[in-house]
């Protein structure tokens, strides 16, 4: 076969006819992204009204009237592992995202007030 980069040789080692998956073959891998994507989903809602719950009546007050406890750390960073939590970097990537993204609205916000109490 030849190519802009010059010849290849290929090797077929097999050869497959194709074929869909019945559904035995793959109710298994279903169900369990079913089940991943329901949790997520759980997960994101009980987040999202403990993050609602924060802004009315703090973080402490929302966190036990769900039977949660609030931990606090030092400054971490992406490596760290968190108590409770252990190594994640895909929470902590999450979590920092989060931070930066609250300092990024909150300094919009206070922009935009400026802006306005300027103009009136």
């Amino acid at each position: 076969m030849q190519s802009s980069y010059g010849f290849h040789i290929i090797h077929v080692d097999d050869k497959q006819d194709a074929h869909l998956k019945t559904l035995d073959e793959v109710k298994d891998q279903i169900q369990s992204t079913i089940k991943q994507q329901k949790a997520a989903r759980a997960a994101d809602s009980q987040a999202s009204a403990l993050l609602d719950a924060n802004s009315h009546c703090g973080l402490d007050k929302a966190a036990a009237a769900r039977g949660l406890q609030v931990t606090s750390t030092d400054f971490v960073s992406r490596s760290d592992s968190l108590p409770g939590i252990g190594s994640s970097p895909e929470f902590m990537n999450a979590a920092l995202n989060s931070v930066r993204s609250r300092r990024q609205t909150r300094y919009s916000c206070r922009k935009e007030c400026r802006l306005r109490s300027e103009c009136n």
